[in-house]
């Protein structure tokens, strides 16, 4: 009797650690995570109107530091429309373990459909071109959603859940 309760205790605590581990979350940097997010904007300068609505598909590889955007969209410029199609490669890191980052764009690519001039891109998206660096911030803001802040480009809120 005393060998089947000891059993049975010993079996309900290796459950109870199993769970555990198996729903405590890793830190940011040790999990892939995805975000969906659209984004509109609109800058006025002078003559000059520049409006646009671009979903953006965010992961970021965990562990390694490697993440990938895809931003699909219109961009217009005065009267003229454009089809925005590219795909960024980056490399980030953490910064001291915080929930603060540093991105380097390692490769930005043009879709066959994407008809936005280079020179657009370059003056208001340089976030995306090659070399450049970038900071960003990711932040629960509630069960399942996060707010990605960056020094540079759009606010972005994940729907549903950083996966």
């Amino acid at each position: 009797m005393k060998v089947k309760f000891f059993f049975l205790a010993l079996l309900t605590v290796i459950l109870i650690i199993s769970l555990l581990f198996f729903f405590i979350k890793k830190p940011m940097n040790q999990e892939s995570k995805l975000c969906l997010s659209t984004a509109k904007f609109k800058v006025e300068n002078g003559n000059n109107l520049l409006t646009y609505t671009i979903s953006y598909r965010l992961f970021f590889r965990g562990g390694n530091g490697v993440g990938y955007a895809a931003m699909r969209g219109v961009v217009m410029k005065n009267e003229t429309e454009y089809v925005l199609a590219r795909n960024v490669a980056f490399n980030y890191f953490d910064q001291n373990g915080t929930n603060h980052f540093e991105a380097k764009i390692n490769e930005m690519t043009k879709t066959g459909q994407d008809s936005v001039p280079d020179l657009l891109i370059e003056k208001y998206f340089p976030y995306t071109m090659p070399d450049k660096k970038s900071y960003f911030r990711i932040d629960e803001i509630s069960q399942g959603r996060f707010l990605i802040s960056a020094n540079q480009g759009p606010f972005l809120i994940c729907s549903g859940a950083i996966q």
